[in-house]
């Protein structure tokens, strides 16, 4: 069994698994680009009059472009948000049923019309630990909030899609973070157990998923909205960045 290094301590493990956004890729860039395209799907598909429910629903201030880092547009799977979407538009008097289809024809547009490297930007030493990882034999994995055939695009985007033995997105399993069926989902793929598996993410979903799932450690890094204090209070291990890994 390989060994990962955190601030000194050894864990002995098989498997990493990475949260995406937030832990490998810019926040704030993926996520501002994801609800200005909601938006104009919404607004074509919909009309105007939801939006401002919608923008205030997911946390979003679109006069200063800031995001609630504890809102919906942070920390909610898609499946959450576009529930909210359908909501803003049932409140301007669609019926729910019609809601929910708008709002999911919305997001579904809103996918196509961006391209996967619009949204990309590799946080610090992402690329770089990914790769160290894959190559000292560690099995790789993604397990994302997003969808599989989007998160899998932006791996390609950057270039180290084919260092992951795995990716698992929500679309795939019954429950988001923080349950644990993203690394039970994993686990069962690999034929590794929970225990023998390290996870990373930059929120506390991801460490709470981690624990019920059984995970040998579970990792903050503040790369992320959630600062490393906060990170402290539900992690095994915090750092500044992946580059602190060993």
């Amino acid at each position: 069994m390989k060994t990962l290094v955190v601030h000194g301590t050894k864990i002995p493990c098989r498997a990493v698994v990475f949260d995406k956004d937030g832990t490998l890729i810019d926040l704030k860039h993926v996520l501002l680009s994801l609800v200005e395209s909601r938006t104009r799907a919404l607004e074509e598909v919909a009309g105007a009059e939801a939006l401002p429910d919608y923008l205030r629903g997911c946390g979003y201030q679109p006069e200063t472009r800031t995001i609630d880092p504890s809102g919906p547009l942070s920390v909610a799977a898609r499946r959450e948000e576009e529930i909210l979407a359908a909501g803003a538009i049932y409140l301007h008097g669609r019926s729910w049923p019609e809601s929910r289809r708008l709002a999911a024809l919305a997001f579904q547009k809103a996918e196509e019309q961006i391209e996967a490297d619009e949204w990309v930007e590799p946080l610090p030493g992402a690329i770089e630990t990914v790769q160290w990882l894959k190559e000292a034999g560690f099995l790789v994995v993604l397990a994302t909030g997003d969808g599989h055939a989007r998160a899998e695009r932006m791996m390609a985007s950057l270039g180290i899609l084919s260092c992951f033995d795995l990716i698992i997105g929500v679309d795939e399993v019954t429950h988001p973070k923080p349950a644990p069926d993203l690394i039970l989902a994993c686990a069962k793929k690999l034929g590794v157990d929970p225990d023998q598996m390290v996870g990373i993410g930059d929120t506390c979903l991801d460490a709470q998923m981690g624990r019920a799932a059984g995970m040998a450690a579970t990792i903050g890094v503040a790369t992320g909205a959630i600062p490393a204090e906060e990170l402290q209070g539900c992690c095994d291990f915090v750092i500044a960045t992946l580059a602190d890994l060993k």
